[in-house]
């Protein structure tokens, strides 16, 4: 399922980085003797990469969730959001491109209404725009 999330930064850099932050792939770094090291991401079965959006003048984080029942879209929504905040930047949006399947909405659903009101009304909206 393809599903992009919009933020309030134009930088392509600030974007990839949350995105290597989440993808299960994460990302390659150096030890201090140079040897490659990799650190894997935060959710699995998601693939990530981030991107400027001239039409919407933002950049934004496009992943392909490739299997919901291990990682929903409520999950990777809360996950991105949460890595942003830590990297000073707000997420203002959603989008799906193509289908969700009911039972992935009405779980989404359920969990924003255990978590909170603001938080579902925020999920539904950015998925709906």
């Amino acid at each position: 399922m393809a599903f992009n999330i919009n933020l309030n930064t134009t930088s392509i850099r600030r974007a990839n980085a949350i995105a290597y932050d989440v993808r299960e792939k994460g990302r390659i770094i150096r030890n201090a003797k140079g040897e490659e090291i990799s650190l894997p991401g935060t959710l699995k079965s998601v693939k990530a990469i981030g991107w400027y959006i001239e039409e919407y003048g933002i950049a934004q984080i496009s992943m392909n969730l490739t299997n919901i029942s291990v990682t929903p879209v409520h999950i990777a929504f809360d996950e991105v959001c949460r890595k942003a905040d830590t990297r000073g930047v707000r997420v203002t949006g959603s989008e799906l491109v193509g289908l969700i399947p009911l039972k992935a909405m009405t779980d989404a659903g359920k969990y924003s209404l255990k978590n909170s009101k603001d938080h579902l009304e925020c999920l539904i909206m950015s998925l709906l725009r």
